[in-house]
């Protein structure tokens, strides 16, 4: 795991430090880069809800991930998860693409099996959380009488309107 550096940050193309990050310096380096190289195949702009996010989320998530000592001590927490939507095309087009893009090559990137991918048909500005966990994960979310539910992620594609 490496974090992202401000040198790193300079050779970032579609994203910068001041968004919606957290702390932009305790984000996972493999993260970023994955996320602009998807930016720039889908040509469309990705706003970022968040990053790091200690308190938001669940104790498992992605978006706050420990680093100990070797007693067992949190040191300090980085991300290597983000939560975004994309702007300008249909959702579920987003969601087929996204699918296509992170899946084998000639046309993907081939780290479907390496990463976690959710979508969030019912937020506004339907959107998506992509970590770069080490393996493979999917799973969606949909609204269920003002509630958000985690469910499978052909439940969560076949809610899409």
């Amino acid at each position: 795991m490496e974090l992202m550096t401000a040198k790193d940050w300079e050779n970032i193309k579609y994203f910068s430090p001041e968004e919606r990050w957290g702390d932009p310096h305790k984000m996972e380096r493999e993260l970023i880069f994955l996320l602009d190289d998807l930016r720039d195949i889908f040509e469309c702009p990705f706003v970022i809800h968040c990053g790091l996010d200690l308190y938001g989320h669940s104790k498992d998530s992605r978006h706050h991930v420990p680093v100990k000592d070797s007693d067992g001590n949190i040191l300090y927490h980085y991300a290597d998860a983000a939560d975004f939507h994309i702007v300008g095309i249909d959702y579920k087009d987003a969601v087929d693409l996204m699918t296509a893009f992170i899946g084998p090559p000639p046309g993907g990137l081939a780290v479907a099996n390496k990463i976690g991918l959710g979508i969030y048909p019912h937020w506004y500005g339907p959107g998506f959380h992509l970590d770069t966990r080490g393996s493979r994960a999917r799973w969606g979310a949909v609204d269920r009488g003002g509630k958000q539910v985690y469910v499978s992620f052909k439940e969560a594609y076949e809610a899409i309107k």
